[in-house]
């Protein structure tokens, strides 16, 4: 039927703006890498994984080239200070195929935090996309 098919239009409508809305964060995190806000960023997932491990003794898997942009002294404080654990960190000389983020492990790799970009916009997706819509289409739940 016609109102099926407009139902339908409107859902596929509604699909593409999301996705729309989802690639554009994906273009806004490849575009700060390099740049200061990267530096900030890198440092809070860091931390942030190695407070989910419980600090400790950590090794960080990071992109090629990745490491520059790290105080590693800065982020074990950071984590010891959370955790009320000693903290010490090492970058591995692994690296992750990744265009942002890192994988904070532990040094037998048993127990690891994955916090690559793209693992974070995989974890992140779903709840992003529900508030995504209700951002995009907060009227349309008034009718």
């Amino acid at each position: 039927s016609a109102r099926l098919k407009s139902k339908y239009q409107l859902l596929n409508s509604k699909e593409a703006l999301i996705e729309d809305a989802l690639n554009t964060t994906i273009q806004k995190l490849d575009s700060i890498v390099g740049k200061a806000e990267y530096k900030r960023v890198l440092a809070r997932l860091a931390i942030d994984g190695a407070v989910a491990l419980h600090g400790d003794t950590l090794e960080l898997v990071l992109p090629k080239n990745h490491a520059s942009y790290l105080d590693l002294a800065e982020i074990e404080t950071a984590v010891s200070k959370e955790t009320k654990k000693k903290t010490k960190m090492s970058i591995s000389k692994e690296n992750v195929r990744s265009k942002g983020g890192l994988i904070i492990r532990t040094p037998d790799s048993k127990r690891l935090v994955d916090n690559t970009f793209e693992a974070r916009l995989e974890r992140l997706e779903n709840k992003a996309r529900v508030e995504i819509a209700s951002i995009l289409f907060k009227s349309d739940n008034k009718k």
